[in-house]
């Protein structure tokens, strides 16, 4: 899989926290591909501030490529670095979300080190994750 033929280019001269995305990565036994590694190094780029800079990121790409494993790495890092995020997961229906977060993306976090870290609640049409720091 190579990178992204239309993309954002990085800019070199910022810091970005996409290292700090393949280590959750790393955390969670998902192998990136190379553009959704491109992806997390451009969005996630950071000022002098440490604020991110973009603050909307389009991505269009075929089905079956792997958005939703780019979505769980991005919205795992947010909740890791930063107290009291917001994540909110929507798909074509509640029911599909729910299949997503409950049959996918759980499995995954429970089987991790970061199981610790979080409070589950699969209450339907209540279904969140608190995060230890706060983020859901």
């Amino acid at each position: 899989m190579a990178e992204a033929r239309f993309a954002t280019p990085r800019r070199e001269d910022r810091r970005t926290l996409g290292a700090a995305a393949s280590r959750v990565a790393g955390v969670l036994k998902i192998d990136l591909m190379p553009w959704q590694r491109q992806v997390l190094d451009t969005a996630l780029e950071v000022d002098a501030s440490g604020r991110l800079v973009y603050r909307d990121v389009t991505l269009t790409v075929r089905r079956q490529s792997g958005k939703s494993t780019l979505l769980l790495i991005l919205w795992v890092t947010r909740c890791l670095l930063w107290p009291d995020q917001r994540a909110v997961y929507t798909a074509q229906s509640g029911l599909d979300a729910r299949k997503k977060w409950a049959g996918d993306w759980l499995p995954t976090l429970e089987a991790s080190p970061f199981a610790a870290l979080l409070t589950v609640s699969r209450a339907s049409g209540h279904e969140r994750v608190v995060w230890a720091n706060g983020s859901r």
